[in-house]
């Protein structure tokens, strides 16, 4: 059972790579779920942390440069996103910012997730854990989701994988915090997990 799961979750990353890799013909949006089904399978690999964050790099450098993903995705935003939020999501991450794309934790529900944020701001308060982090320069931004789990925002290939290799320890990293009296326990632990990161060869 487990090495059949191994070998489906590789299956689903080559697959995902794959279809990225045919390049100019294919639609953005393809190229989205693409990236998506091959981030998906890494996500709920039991790989170790080193293997994942090489599988990440070689995703990336092989098939599509940082501002390509960030386009793309953007691109789906602007597809499925109310307009209103939208605009707000514009204003509060910097375009120029080449070295982040946008992405979730949960990646194979990423549009329908960005519009449920969106349209519900009083659920999470996306805005301002956005506004906290960016000064900061952050790898990326945790942001707590309905579910239980946490969304990523502004994240470099490096967050990303930090994010995957600590995945089971963020709820208790964020009760260390509140106990040490932390304002904003999320853009906090972002911070923290960003100066332990490890770049992309």
């Amino acid at each position: 059972m487990g090495l059949r799961w191994v070998k489906c979750s590789i299956l689903g990353l080559l697959m995902g790579l794959a279809s990225v890799q045919s390049g100019a013909e294919e639609t953005p949006e393809a190229k989205v779920l693409a990236l998506a089904n091959g981030l998906a399978s890494i996500s709920s690999s039991t790989d170790a942390p080193e293997v994942l964050h090489g599988r990440l790099c070689q995703m990336i450098r092989t098939n599509m440069d940082i501002e390509g993903i960030g386009n793309t995705l953007l691109g789906a935003f602007r597809k499925n996103a109310p307009t209103d939020s939208l605009e707000a999501f514009y204003a509060i991450i910097p375009q120029s910012v080449v070295q982040s794309f946008r992405s979730i934790y949960e990646l194979k529900n990423f549009t329908t997730e960005i519009k449920r944020i969106f349209e519900d701001e009083k659920s999470v308060d996306v805005h301002t854990v956005l506004q906290a982090s960016i000064p900061y320069n952050v790898i990326f931004t945790l942001v707590p989701a309905e579910s239980g789990g946490f969304l990523v925002r502004n994240a470099t290939i490096e967050g990303l994988s930090m994010l995957l290799s600590r995945r089971s320890n963020v709820q208790h990293d964020l009760r260390r915090l509140r106990r040490a009296g932390s304002k904003d326990p999320v853009a906090d632990l972002a911070v923290e997990m960003a100066e332990k990161s490890t770049p992309c060869p």
